[in-house]
């Protein structure tokens, strides 16, 4: 890559100033100290900036210097032009300041997501420096192109904080504390300390795409050479058809995913592979009933905190799980090829619709039949959960944005993963090459000690609240923070019309470590009972 700047001049007060490559300079020839403190004087406040064009770093220590709690992070051309304006103090001395971070274009987007946590710095503003902008218009719109896709993700995944923080926060706590506790069965066998794939079998993931109910008579056919690996979603419909499924994985944290495991069908032949933010009913009910469960964390910081715990006391962590983009059949992917299959197929993967969304028996089918009616079957409510969202054509199918990202994401892992992919309308197949170590899991877990350690940790870590670099204890409570700062939606009629409001949130404005705390005394709510 050519590099954007050419060579150093001295400005008239001294200053050292980088020109570009057609001999315009990027600051004043005069005083860019001066320049660049009258362009930040123009800035809102944000806890987060993103900056195009560092140059000589003149504006970017004004801005430090005009809000010093905020975090900076700045895009320059390239590695390159980055080590050439090293030469230069004041672009040389940001170095050394822990809340800013000079990065290529190209790496503004993961940036970014490892830097930017809405819950700590509240809003974040993108500036354009004008002179960087001007002089490198290729530049300016991989920038542009990367923060906007930076901002959609972290965007996504802080609706989704916001929506259930607080419930991870409260079903982790509760499915730590279940984690040993004997079920009544005495077949039951808990917490099975590792699981390795068996020899010969290929691992078939499950997911609940309408094309399942297509690929059932294959499952059927090939039963004995598969080891079938399905997602919760078409667990249930699988036990209705008298399929007995290998293993089960549960991601979702909502009472209503404990649907699809409510039944009096016998559970002790199937491991049941638990995110630690499922819901604590659906675990509760497969220990009564005798099945096998295994506990797996997925990137909650709360969770991988306890994770850290773990292997502290007793050398073995909670097994990390991938769910790309947060859906269920990547989780069940992540789990074949880290448990060691070598070969994989996956069917009902659809990321679109037919004419439903879902195969036959799942939750879904009991629950809009119980409340259809001639006026509106059970057809609309099918209709309805669809086109809730813009929809596409995909062939001969139709799929959502949100969809269409979940399958470039599973594509994707196929494809970083394995090897000899084929997709024949219905069925992936892959081979994944990957030697993996047994996964081992939690048998145990001392929820007293983790209580007591937590509590004294926290008090130690809020006092001074380090950031870029966040402990571990205080990550832990960035989605309930999300979730308090919230705004309730509230839809209903008044007066035969309907009405829809946004009540604002009485913590949405309010400062980090206010919230903290408040975050701190909800979880104490729910681990005062298991502590000793």
């Amino acid at each position: 890559m050519t590099s954007l700047f050419s060579s150093i001049i001295t400005a008239k007060n001294g200053s050292p100033v980088p020109l570009f490559q057609n001999g315009k300079s990027m600051h004043s020839r005069y005083d860019p100290e001066k320049e660049a403190e009258q362009y930040a004087s123009r800035m809102d406040e944000a806890g987060f900036f993103i900056v195009a064009g560092a140059g000589g770093g003149y504006f970017i220590s004004a801005l430090k210097k005009r809000f010093p709690r905020s975090f900076i992070l700045a895009a320059e051309n390239s590695q390159s032009d980055i080590d050439f304006l090293m030469k230069i103090p004041v672009f040389n001395n940001l170095s050394g300041d822990e809340t800013v971070r000079i990065v290529p274009t190209e790496k503004i987007f993961d940036t970014m997501l490892g830097f930017y946590v809405p819950a700590f710095y509240g809003s974040f503003s993108i500036i354009e420096t004008p002179a960087w902008a001007s002089e490198n218009k290729i530049g300016i719109e991989a920038f542009r192109t990367q923060t906007a896709s930076a901002a959609r993700a972290i965007a996504a995944d802080y609706s989704a904080q916001a929506h259930f923080g607080k419930i991870w926060q409260r079903n982790i706590i509760t499915n730590l504390a279940q984690i040993g506790v004997q079920s009544a069965p005495a077949r039951s066998v808990q917490n099975d300390t590792s699981f390795t794939a068996p020899i010969g079998k290929t691992a078939l993931i499950a997911a609940a795409g309408p094309s399942l109910d297509t690929a059932v008579s294959f499952i059927e056919k090939k039963r004995e050479e598969l080891y079938i690996i399905a997602t919760d979603t078409a667990y249930k419909s699988f036990r209705e058809r008298g399929i007995v499924c290998d293993a089960v994985v549960s991601i979702d944290g909502q009472l209503l995913s404990t649907q699809h495991f409510f039944s009096d069908a016998r559970t002790e032949n199937t491991l049941f592979i638990f995110d630690l933010c499922a819901n604590p009913s659906a675990v509760r009910f497969i220990k009564k009933s005798g099945g096998k469960i295994a506990f797996v964390q997925t990137g909650h910081p709360l969770s991988l905190y306890a994770s850290l715990f773990s292997e502290y006391k007793t050398g073995t962590a909670f097994p990390f799980i991938r769910t790309g983009a947060g859906t269920v059949t990547i989780a069940a992917l992540d789990f074949a090829l880290k448990a060691g299959f070598s070969k994989i197929a996956v069917c009902g993967a659809d990321f679109s619709y037919s004419e439903k969304p879902y195969m036959k028996g799942t939750y879904f089918d009991a629950l809009y039949n119980s409340f259809s009616s001639r006026t509106e079957p059970v057809e609309t409510a099918f209709d309805a959960l669809m086109f809730r969202t813009e929809l596409f054509r995909n062939g001969k199918r139709r799929t959502s944005a949100t969809l269409d990202a979940y399958r470039k994401t599973f594509e994707s892992i196929l494809l970083e993963t394995c090897t000899d992919i084929d997709f024949d309308g219905f069925l992936y197949r892959a081979v994944s090459e990957k030697v993996h170590p047994p996964l081992r899991f939690c048998r145990t877990f001392d929820m007293p000690s983790f209580i007591s350690f937590f509590k004294k940790d926290f008090l130690h870590c809020e006092k001074k609240l380090s950031y870029p670099d966040f402990s571990p204890v205080i990550a832990s409570f960035f989605p309930a923070v999300a979730s308090l700062r919230k705004n309730k939606h509230f839809d209903g009629e008044h007066c035969g019309i309907n009405v829809s409001v946004r009540i604002k949130n009485e913590n949405s404005s309010a400062a980090f470590p206010e919230l903290l705390k408040l975050a701190y005394a909800e979880i104490l709510r729910y681990t005062r009972q298991y502590e000793t």
